[in-house]
């Protein structure tokens, strides 16, 4: 849909947009950056933590979307080392929790918890912590 005029199987959102309740629109994705530029930028050192790459792939999954993720390399073709970093560790819990993620469907909710998330594969739920309730409780 990113090429207009009606174009293609799928919806693009916004840019870096993660919807809070599941859109009805479809095959969707969200596009995000590893930091505030969609190409390399001395100046943006605003770089997303591997948390919360992982926690908008997530959102993302939950809410029944694909996620792509850009990367912009500098002149020279290398990822920025902050960059390489956090893709290095969001790989290494995705390699970890891939089964919540690889074939996921949708959470059966239409939207998020102040806790996290959900995703779903068969009767199966999995249930993304991302801020554990002080109480220890997690209510759906």
């Amino acid at each position: 849909s990113r090429i207009g005029g009606g174009y293609g199987d799928y919806v693009s959102l916004g840019d870096m947009h993660i919807p809070p309740v599941r859109p009805n629109v479809g095959v969707w994705e969200t596009v995000d950056t590893t930091n505030d530029s969609w190409s390399y930028a001395w100046y943006d050192q605003n770089w997303k933590s591997p948390k919360l790459i992982c926690e908008r792939l997530v959102q993302v999954v939950a809410r029944g979307g694909s996620y792509m993720l850009n990367v912009g390399p500098k002149g020279d073709g290398t990822i920025p080392a902050p960059a390489v970093e956090a893709l290095t560790v969001s790989g290494e819990w995705l390699a970890e929790n891939g089964e919540a993620i690889y074939g996921a469907s949708a959470s059966p909710f239409d939207q998020g918890f102040s806790w996290g998330d959900i995703t779903t594969k068969g009767n199966e739920l999995y249930l993304h912590v991302f801020d554990l309730p002080a109480e220890g409780m997690l209510r759906l």
